[in-house]
């Protein structure tokens, strides 16, 4: 009702990484099916660490020290950049990858 006498849209709950990253993950249709594998390990990998928080709690300053923290255990920048082009395209599906995460990203480069 509010919508149609006022044009107020109703909000949308804002929901965990988890289901984010299966809705961005379930997007993925028309891959290979290595790509899609690799993909899939990224995300679960992603939905260990972040899981459990919204999606909207997210800035810059997670990203880097995710970025910091994986490289810390050994894994290539490859493997890292991989993982956080996955975690930046299920942010972006909600809007929420813009210049606060590249600013917080150069501050500290």
């Amino acid at each position: 009702m509010e919508q149609a006498i006022n044009r107020i849209p109703k909000r949308q709950k804002t929901p965990l990484f988890s289901a984010a990253a299966d809705l961005w993950l379930a997007g993925k249709s028309g891959l290979a099916e290595t790509s899609k594998q690799r993909y899939k390990e990224c995300v679960a990998v992603l939905k260990e660490t972040f899981g459990k928080r919204l999606v909207c709690d997210f800035d810059g300053n997670d990203v880097v020290e995710y970025q910091s923290k994986r490289l810390a255990e050994g894994l290539s920048g490859r493997t890292v950049n991989y993982e956080v082009g996955c975690l930046r395209g299920i942010l972006r599906q909600f809007g929420l990858w813009g210049s606060a995460f590249t600013a917080a990203s150069m501050d500290d480069a």
